[in-house]
């Protein structure tokens, strides 16, 4: 009994002396930098960030799985598994045609790591536009068929530099738009004027207004038009 109680007060006496480092902690995810600005990027154009981490744990880390907030952030993995104090890097790609304004994007890594199994970066900026159009979607109640009846749509150059308007389209038949090239200096606008026609027989019409463009780099802006018929 004497000779197991002295072993056992050994036993603790040399796990209470072991050095911190020396006990497994397993996986553990450094990130250097989780918050990354991209700062301000024209509309249409693309960004690219790269998100470093590493291992400081004892053990094999497992980056599981990568997932973007949103299909227009790519997020590429370099190494799957990290050994003890081996790095890696996320790389992600944004692209900004969809969006205006603040926007923030979170890239998610599902790792093997107890105490973050799930860590977030985030990138962040802001996305200027080249163009601004107004409405940015037409609807127009209680139309009455077979009478013409006009809509318009601003088009204003909120950029830097030159823009031209090439060619206005529509995805309806009932729909005409007269339009003749323009070049839009920065502060400039153009009116398009939309004369719509409804047959009888129709309750409803949905097309899109499409302006052609060129020295920005959206090359198309759409206008959805959505048309419901007086009964």
């Amino acid at each position: 009994m004497k000779r197991t109680t002295c072993y056992l007060l050994l036993l603790m006496t040399a796990v209470i002396l072991l050095p911190a480092g020396v006990c497994a902690e397993g996986a553990k995810i450094v990130v250097n930098e989780e918050d990354i600005s991209f700062g301000t990027v024209i509309q249409g154009g693309k960004v690219e960030k790269v998100f470093t981490f590493s291992n400081a744990g004892d053990d094999i880390l497992k980056i599981e799985r990568v997932k973007s907030s949103c299909g227009c952030t790519a997020a590429l993995l370099s190494n799957r598994d990290l050994k003890p104090a081996e790095s890696g890097e996320v790389r992600a790609t944004f692209d900004s045609t969809r969006f205006q304004g603040p926007v923030v994007k979170t890239i998610y890594l599902y790792t093997n790591d107890p105490q973050h199994k799930v860590v977030q970066l985030h990138l962040r900026g802001e996305v200027k536009r080249e163009i601004s159009v107004t409405p940015r979607q037409l609807t127009l109640d209680a139309v009455e068929p077979g009478k013409e009846t006009t809509a318009t749509i601003t088009i204003a150059n909120v950029g830097e530099k030159a823009v031209a308007i090439e060619n206005v389209e529509v995805t309806a038949k009932e729909v005409q738009v007269d339009f003749t090239r323009q070049e839009l200096q920065p502060g400039g606008r153009a009116e398009v004027v939309l004369r719509i026609t409804i047959p009888d027989g129709k309750a409803s019409l949905n097309a899109y207004v499409l302006f052609k463009l060129s020295g920005t780099l959206i090359a198309e802006q759409r206008v959805p038009l959505a048309i419901k018929i007086a009964q």
